[in-house]
């Protein structure tokens, strides 16, 4: 191997590279943009048709289904423990960066000896999962929305933020109060092990718990007297003693939620209790037990009767329900709706009182149940507004005596702007500043408004960043353009096709449902994945799919285990159900020919379903894991058979098998009180357990890279990483990433990315800080987050980089063009605080080459100035011709703006000033006077290059983003590299860096090079490969 030392020089060909970097196309060639496309393209897949409340109760046994295991364990509440304890120790973290005035960005960045890197968010943008409640804070219309990942997210109609990615919260309550002239957030959480009521005083960016709750099952109920008072009560619910079924207990504060004291056990069941205090107009506070309605008395807290409401029967009543609201004259009127039946198939009947709880009438009946205790609410000053959600929302504006559908579910993947989505969590009605009521619809699709007690409605999820996708898994596309596809929970299969490498993506829902399993073999051109009711296939053209109801595929998971088979992309594995068996679960091979899928069935009869399946090195080889925690192989297409593993109560969902190492096999899954990952080195003969670093928790994935050095998992408890050198595990969920259920992760070896699916909130990229192998022709590094300058530079205060393009660890040297993108990432001025110094080989073949792009606020004219040396290769001491050209690119043309022809050395430079204005501009340097002849091997010489700016008649401006530099790979007869570029920078930021050269400019392209990362010192600090 050749080593070569200084900095670079670059090709006119480059320019053909940046543009492509600048604008990206899709595979149709079209140029892409991250446009929001709502609609899904291919309609949805009719699970209408199947009986809505049968099709969400399966998907919930399946993912409750995997945590029944070890008797006398409680998953839930082993994983909300570690998240609190957790969630507790990055809020000291965060409180710690607040009071220091210190940016929360920096709480996304993580280091250990094993890894380091940093969490960037991926989206989507527009393509939001379920949020459970809404909380208006003022009156200029912000407001708090709750994610059922239990995130808070800050902000108006106009857009959403995160309050705080590191505390979660179970509930779908929340409510505002006043304390000592500073608004308070109350809220409680239902979350194991973080069971109990918090408060806020900025408005969640950190939290305090109430003191004086005990834990309990669940919570019914969370009401403030008005926004001034200091009483708050809870009503909970568990098994009081000696009593079936549950009981509600009822809890009150009278210091703003500060703590709480017990008020007793009530004597009715937990769902047919009710606790309801007026949002204007009104300090009551109302409990209905029953039939019995009753006001809380301030101070003594005692209960006291104000009338009874005329049930007709308690026969098949599943839930009582208390709203109401205050009229002009100022009287309290309520509303009582009795839900009969399920929340999808049911019906609610309404009474309504117009004295205050003193007499009700019967009104009529809403066709549908509450999908929640918050689904159900009426107007806060007109007694005639009722609003009742279930799959579908209903509207009474006579008072309760008739309902109408505002619009039935399918209908939203029409027109997802103005129509609802399914399953409404949550109604709520404030005031506006002007005495006006506007209504937020929490939904299964995100949050809605409206302002005509929802006559019509909007999608406030589309454009606003509630960014609280629920997501399965995700594949990235191996190859350019790296599209990105996704499978939803209820937010269907979403794919963004020409992603951008920074920033959250706004992403395209191509079919609606829930879609998971998604697996290529082929880089991403033919992707597989799984509905519940059918397979489908995602190759570029139409969608085709593999009914189970038309092959007779029965008792199968909600979604059942699917893999793509290596070398053939068109044949995949999934694992019933069965099909031609009376009991167990079969295997079948499905293949995609000429857009028509056909399968055939294994005879092999597994005796429980089957939690994952996975092919070997070949398609001959298979793997199984049922639910028994039996490991099941096929080798070279032999029957099936049980091996020596057998991991009682282990239920998984992940078989990986190492690239490298052969016969190596990982498998993860049920880890509550027993391991959680395990790996084999027999080809699943036998399996050593390799849990330690892992709290007990579920692990419902793992990503490797392509040279099985990096181990990453996707757990119930959040985002682990394998360090090898210390044989476990370490936790990678900084304070500023989210505190969620990780359900899937997938390496991008070209990125050195680990690409994490959330439950809650979306997409999460783990940007590897230390290089991944890239290709040898084009190494690269992504996001890679620069050091801070040490010893501290004056001139740079966030640091001066070098990087070098040299020659690679292959055998001799392949001459030929290269080109070395650097792109400073967003967030961040993205300023070039001192020029460009760039360099290297020049050759009669090609020239020396910088792209820089100049801007300014106020869109003034700058002085480009440079300063060139340099040698020919014949005479270190001599002087070489050279041609210097200056263009301004854009729009397709190219203006030439100074050109000039001289003689540079090592001396005396060359030195010219010209003025511009601002735009992207292209530096060429050209050896002059050498024969054809002369073109290719040996270089023409060197040049080392100084370009900088400032304003005309001052100093400041800059070059924005980044630069493109390029030049000629040879052996340097000078010993120093082939090229270089170096840069300054005053705030900190992370670096892409790409080297561009065989196969991006073909046979022209120099190959096995070398990406180098210096400091000020010029120590090298990282290198690819």
């Amino acid at each position: 191997m050749k080593r070569t030392l200084f900095p670079i020089a670059l090709a006119v060909v480059l320019v053909a590279a940046l543009a492509s970097l600048t604008w990206p196309r899709n595979r149709d060639g079209r140029a892409a943009v991250d446009e929001f496309m709502p609609a899904p393209t291919a309609g949805w897949p009719g699970e209408d048709t199947e009986d809505g409340e049968r099709f969400r109760e399966r998907r919930q046994q399946w993912l409750d289904g995997m945590l029944d295991g070890s008797p006398g364990v409680q998953p839930e509440l082993m994983d909300a423990g570690y998240r609190a304890e957790r969630a507790a120790r990055h809020q000291r973290e965060r409180a710690a960066k607040l009071a220091a005035g210190e940016d929360l960005d920096t709480l996304k960045s993580f280091h250990s000896p094993a890894i380091s890197g940093v969490w960037r968010e991926r989206g989507s943008s527009n393509q939001a999962g379920r949020t459970n409640a809404f909380l208006r804070v003022d009156s200029a219309g912000r407001g708090l929305v709750l994610s059922d990942g239990g995130s808070l997210w800050l902000g108006d109609g106009d857009g959403f933020a995160a309050v705080n990615d590191s505390v979660r919260f179970e509930t779908d309550y929340m409510e505002r109060l006043v304390r000592n002239g500073q608004d308070r957030l109350v809220l409680p959480s239902e979350l194991r092990g973080s069971f109990g009521v918090y408060y806020s005083d900025d408005w969640g960016a950190s939290f305090v718990a109430a003191t004086g709750l005990e834990e309990m099952d669940y919570i019914r109920g969370l009401a403030v007297r008005d926004t001034e008072h200091p009483d708050v009560y809870l009503l909970t619910a568990d098994f009081a003693p000696g009593a079936q079924p549950q009981r509600p207990r009822l809890w009150h504060s009278g210091n703003a939620a500060e703590s709480f004291e017990d008020l007793g056990w009530l004597d009715q069941v937990d769902t047919r209790t009710a606790l309801f205090s007026p949002r204007y107009g009104s300090s009551e506070m109302f409990l209905l037990s029953g039939t019995r309605l009753s006001r809380i008395v301030p101070g003594s807290q005692a209960l006291e009767p104000v009338g009874v409401v005329p049930i007709d029967t308690f026969d098949n009543l599943t839930r009582l329900s208390l709203t109401g609201g205050v009229d002009a004259a100022g009287q309290v009127f309520l509303y009582v709706v009795a839900t009969y039946g399920a929340y999808s198939s049911g019906s609610s009947v309404v009474w309504r009182s117009l004295d205050g709880g003193v007499t009700f009438q019967r009104r009529g009946t809403a066709p549908t149940g509450p999908f929640s205790v918050q689904s159900i609410e009426s107007s806060t000053q007109d007694p005639d507004v009722l609003l009742v959600g279930g799959v579908d929302l209903f509207r009474s504006i006579d008072g309760g005596s008739r309902f109408d559908r505002v619009n039935r579910w399918p209908e939203y993947y029409q027109s997802p702007t103005d129509k609802l989505h399914a399953d409404i969590m949550n109604v709520d009605f404030f005031r506006n500043a002007n005495g006006s009521e506007s209504l937020w619809i929490s939904t299964d699709g995100g949050t809605y408004r409206s302002d005509d007690a929802a006559a019509t409605v909007q999608n406030l999820s589309l454009t606003s960043g509630l960014n609280v996708g629920q997501y399965y898994s995700s594949y990235t596309r191996r190859h350019t353009p790296h599209s990105l596809m996704v499978g939803s929970q209820d937010q269907g299969y979403q794919r963004v096709l020409n992603p951008s490498s920074v920033g959250v993506l706004a992403m395209e829902q191509v079919v609606s449902g829930d879609y998971h399993w998604l697996s290529s073999t082929d880089g991403g051109d033919t992707l597989w994945m799984v509905y519940p009711g059918f397979v489908m296939v995602d190759n570029g053209g139409a969608l085709p799919r593999w009914s189970f109801d038309d092959n007779g595929l029965v008792e199968e998971n909600f979604l059942p285990p699917l893999a793509a088979a290596p070398g053939q992309p068109n044949r995949a594995l999934l694992g019933g159900g069965r099909v031609t068996s009376s009991s167990g679960a079969q295997l079948l091979e499905l293949t995609l020919n000429n857009g028509v899928i056909t399968h055939v069935v294994d005879p092999f009869v597994f005796p429980s379903l089957i939690g994952v399946v996975s092919y070997g090195q070949t398609a001959q080889d298979r793997y199984v894991l049922d639910y028994e925690g039996k490991f099941w192989r096929s080798v070279a297409g032999s029957p099936f058979a049980a091996t020596e593993f057998s991991g009682e109560y282990f239920v998984s969902t992940d078989i990986v098998l190492d690239p490298v190492v052969p016969g190596r096999i990982y498998i993860s899954g049920y880890g509550y009180g027993n391991p959680n990952v395990y790996v084999s080195n027999d080809a699943g003969q036998s399996f050593t357990e390799m849990e330690e670093g892992l709290p007990n928790t579920f692990v419902r994935a793992l990503g490797i890279s392509a040279d099985g050095q990096h181990l990453f998992a996707a757990t119930r408890a959040g985002a682990f990483y394998f360090d090898r050198a210390a044989g476990r595990w370490i936790d990678l969920t900084t304070a500023g990433a989210p505190n969620q259920m990780y359900m899937h992760v997938d390496y991008l070896d070209d990125q050195g990315v680990a690409r994490f699916s959330t439950f809650g909130r979306g997409i999460w990229d783990f940007v590897v800080a230390t290089p991944p192998m890239g290709p040898q022709d084009e190494p690269r590094v992504e996001q890679f987050v620069l050091p801070s300058p040490n010893p501290p530079n004056a001139n740079c205060p966030a640091g001066y980089f070098t990087a070098t393009v040299t020659d690679g660890p292959g055998e001799g040297i392949q001459t030929g063009i290269f080109g070395l993108a650097l792109e400073l990432d967003a967030p961040g001025s993205r300023r070039l605080a001192g020029g460009l110094n760039f360099g290297g080989l020049i050759d009669a073949s090609q020239v020396g080459f910088a792209g820089v792009n100049i801007a300014n606020a106020a869109n003034e004219d700058q002085l480009l100035k440079l300063s060139v040396t340099g040698n020919p290769t014949a005479d270190s001491a001599g002087d070489l011709p050279v041609r210097i050209t200056i263009n301004r690119r854009g729009g397709g043309q190219s203006v030439e703006v100074f050109q000039t022809s001289t003689q540079i050395n090592g001396e005396s430079p060359f030195t010219a000033s010209v003025q511009v204005s601002p735009g992207y501009y292209e530096t060429l340097i050209a050896a002059e006077g050498f024969p054809d002849s002369a073109a290719g091997g040996t270089p023409e010489g060197q040049f080392f290059f100084s370009l900088t700016t400032q304003f005309v008649d001052r100093v400041g401006g800059g070059f924005q983003g980044g630069a493109v530099v390029g030049g000629y790979h040879a052996d340097n007869p000078f010993g120093g590299v082939s090229g270089f570029a170096a840069i300054c920078i005053g705030t900190p930021h992370s670096i892409t860096a790409g080297v561009y050269s065989a196969p991006t400019y073909g046979t022209t392209g120099a190959g096995d090079l070398q990406l180098q990362l210096l400091d000020a010192a010029q120590n090298v600090f990282h290198v690819v490969p």
